[in-house]
C-alpha cells in the first residue's frame, strides 16, 4: 500500500493530465481517477476506495511538481499535528497565452484578494482557510473524512466549504508553498466568465444569509457592477463626480496590474490586466447578484 492516495475526478471524456505527473512521483502514490458529473461524489467515491493514511485530490487538468509526493509525507512527517495541507496551484507555462494572462490575473490582491494566495506562492501559514486552499492541491489525513465530506449539493465552491466544514470540525488545516502543482487555466474570455460567475452564485448558495453579511467585501463585486450599470443615473445626479468611483476603480487596477507586470516581466500587461480585473469582478458580481435576487442562499428556496 502506498502512502498518498490521489483521487482525480473527471467528467466523462475529460482528459485527465494529471495521471502522467502522478505516476513519476518518488515515492510512489496510488491515483485514482473517479469519473461522474459531479466532483464533490466523485471524491467521495474515490475517498471509500483507498484506504492510505493520505488523500489527496487534484484536477483532471493539473500537473504535479516532480517533488509533490516527497514534499507532501516530509509535511506530514514534521507536522503531526496538522490534519489537511494545501499548497498553490501556479500557472502551466506550456499553457496558451490567454490562460497565463487570466492566472497572472488571479494571482493579484486587486483581482482575488486574499483568495490570491492560491495561486501563488505565500507564507507557511498554520491557521489556512478556505481563501488559501482549493481542490486543485489538497491533502488530508484519513481520519478527516470519518467526520467531513465533500458536498455534494454544490458545484463550484464544494472545496472551499470542505475546508470551512473541517476547521468547524476543529481540524488543523495549514497551507505551504513547498507543495505545488501546475494548474491549466480557462483559454477564452467566455470560458472565463463562466467560471467566475458560478464562483460567485455559489458563493451565495453555501452560506445562509447572515454569514454572507458578515463578509461585505463578497458584495463589493456586486456593488460595482450596479454602479456601472446605473452611471448614466449617477451623472444625471451628481455631473463627473458620479465617475469619481469609476476613476478610482481605474487607478488602483493600473497600479496593481503594474505591479503584476513588473513582477512577471510583462510590460503588456499593464494595459491588459486592468481590462481582464474588470471582466473578472463584472462575472462574480453578475453571478453573486443573480442568485441573490432568486434568493438562493442557504437554507432558501430559490425561485
Amino acid at each position: 500500500m502506498t502512502r498518498i492516495a490521489l483521487i482525480i475526478p473527471a467528467a466523462p471524456g475529460v482528459r485527465t493530465d494529471a495521471l502522467e505527473s502522478a505516476g513519476v512521483q518518488q515515492p510512489p502514490i496510488t491515483a485514482r481517477v473517479e469519473t461522474g458529473t459531479n466532483p464533490s461524489a466523485n471524491r467521495n467515491r474515490g475517498v471509500a476506495g483507498t484506504d492510505s493514511p493520505l488523500v489527496a485530490f487534484t484536477n483532471a487538468h493539473a500537473i504535479l511538481r516532480p517533488d509533490w509526493a516527497s514534499r507532501v509525507e516530509a509535511f506530514f512527517d514534521q507536522h503531526p499535528e496538522v490534519d489537511i495541507v494545501g499548497g498553490p496551484q501556479l500557472n502551466y507555462a506550456q499553457d496558451a497565452y490567454f490562460a497565463r494572462l487570466s492566472g497572472d490575473a488571479l494571482a493579484s490582491p486587486f483581482c482575488t484578494a486574499e483568495m490570491s494566495r492560491r495561486y501563488q506562492p505565500g507564507a507557511l501559514k498554520f491557521d489556512a482557510g478556505e481563501e488559501d486552499l482549493s481542490s486543485a492541491n489538497l491533502i488530508c489525513r484519513r481520519h478527516v473524512f470519518e467526520r467531513v465530506r465533500f458536498d455534494e449539493t454544490i458545484y463550484p465552491g464544494e472545496d472551499p466549504k470542505f475546508v470551512t466544514d473541517a476547521r468547524r470540525a476543529g481540524f488543523k488545516v495549514a497551507y505551504t508553498p513547498d507543495i505545488v502543482v501546475f494548474n491549466r487555466r480557462r483559454e477564452s474570455l467566455g470560458a472565463l466568465w463562466k467560471q467566475i460567475f458560478n464562483y460567485g452564485s455559489t458563493r451565495v448558495q453555501k452560506e445562509s444569509l447572515g454569514e454572507l453579511l458578515g463578509h461585505p467585501k463578497f458584495f463589493a463585486p456586486s456593488a460595482f457592477t450596479l454602479y456601472l450599470a446605473s452611471i448614466p443615473v449617477w451623472l444625471l445626479g451628481y455631473g463627473w463626480i458620479g465617475l469619481l468611483p469609476l476613476t478610482a476603480y481605474g487607478l488602483l487596477a493600473f497600479l496593481f496590474a503594474s505591479l503584476r507586470a513588473a513582477s512577471c516581466r510583462r510590460a503588456e500587461y499593464v494595459m491588459l490586466l486592468p481590462l481582464l480585473f474588470l471582466w473578472i469582478h463584472l462575472a462574480y458580481g453578475a453571478g453573486f447578484l443573480s442568485r441573490l435576487l432568486a434568493g438562493g442562499w442557504a437554507g432558501e428556496s430559490s425561485c
